[in-house]
């Protein structure tokens, strides 16, 4: 009679890996004007309002803006509503805060 082998269970271990997170190189870029303007509906302004569009990739380091606004990528499309601090950090994350909002 052969062996029999009901549960496996493997555990592999190796080095943690080491991240580094860069600065952005292209923090003396100045922030591109808005690529386009849509009209879009917001429940604060219950009509539609003449919003900027901008590209995500010309958006360096240290861009700060109130919305209305969008931010169009390949991958995704960041809508900013009326009264939100759009914010871009050193490592280029996109922050959202509320007007008046004490973080």
């Amino acid at each position: 009679m052969g062996i029999e082998a009901l549960n496996w269970r493997v555990v592999v271990r190796g080095p943690d890996p080491h991240i580094y997170l860069r600065s952005s190189e292209n923090q003396s870029k100045a922030a591109a004007g808005p690529k386009a303007y849509r009209d879009v509906y917001f429940r604060a302004y219950k009509s539609f309002h003449q919003t900027p569009v901008y590209e995500r990739t010309n958006l360096p380091a240290g861009t700060a803006f109130l919305g209305s606004a969008i931010v169009e990528e390949r991958e995704s499309t960041l809508v900013i509503p009326p009264g939100f601090l759009l914010r871009v950090d050193e490592l280029l994350h996109v922050w959202l805060e509320k007007e008046g909002a004490h973080v």
